[in-house]
């Protein structure tokens, strides 16, 4: 273990700070570690803020960078947390576009189907302010839709599964492997650039391929089998 000041309260401001002093957020405490070291340059930052300051300890990597598995379930519960944010945000805009409508609605009903406006008529002023009124509860109403259907949609592309570095080369060294499996000199391949090609050899990473351009080195990751082309599979 380590000794650590924590710093917890009002933080946000002074957040880009904290973290250049070597902060650390914990986000289930909802405080920051800071290395004891920088306790002078915390002091004078914090000045006459509202943020208690405590001593305490951690564990001897508690300010080492995260890699792995752990840096990919530090990110996803970050995410998580954002997206149940913003769906409890668009969950509240959809109720509010309900009531909005439905209160329109409510207006509507008190008038008569393809009632016109009687020009003159001591109900003209009452019907023209009704008019005024559901449009502009329409318009609210539309506006607080459309912003809770984009806010859920963030929220579910902020549940997916986060990718960290790593990923992508992961997903194509598999990729290669399948090619390498599966393809043999003589074979067709199917590529994005220069459609059907045939495989003149075989490397380690790569393809010498043969079409009617020339021939070229590509790597695996971007040949496909002609059974995945044809099956609509990338």
């Amino acid at each position: 273990m380590i000794p650590v000041i924590i710093l917890s309260g009002d933080t946000y401001k002074i957040r880009h700070e904290i973290r250049a002093l070597g902060g650390v957020w914990q986000p289930d405490e909802k405080q920051y570690i800071v290395p004891e070291s920088k306790r002078d340059q915390i002091a004078a930052l914090i000045g006459t803020r509202k943020i208690e300051v405590f001593d305490s300890e951690a564990p001897d990597n508690a300010f080492e960078p995260l890699t792995g598995d752990a840096l990919r379930a530090y990110r996803q519960a970050k995410a998580d947390r954002k997206a149940e944010r913003i769906q409890a945000r668009a969950e509240k805009k959809s109720a509010l576009a309900e009531s909005l409508f439905e209160k329109e609605h409510r207006i509507a009903d008190m008038i008569p189907f393809g009632q016109p406006i009687l020009v003159g008529h001591h109900s003209q002023r009452r019907h023209e302010r009704d008019i005024e009124r559901m449009n502009n509860l329409s318009s609210k109403a539309c506006a607080a839709y459309q912003e809770g259907q984009h806010l859920a949609r963030v929220a579910e592309r902020l549940s997916r599964p986060v990718s960290i570095k790593g990923d992508a080369e992961a997903r194509h060294e598999a990729h290669r492997q399948k090619i390498r499996e599966s393809v043999k000199v003589g074979d067709i391949i199917f590529t994005h650039i220069y459609g059907d090609m045939e495989v003149l050899k075989i490397n380690q990473k790569t393809l010498k391929l043969k079409g009617k351009f020339g021939n070229f080195n590509f790597d695996m990751s971007l040949c496909y089998l002609k059974e995945a082309k044809n099956n609509g599979i990338s």
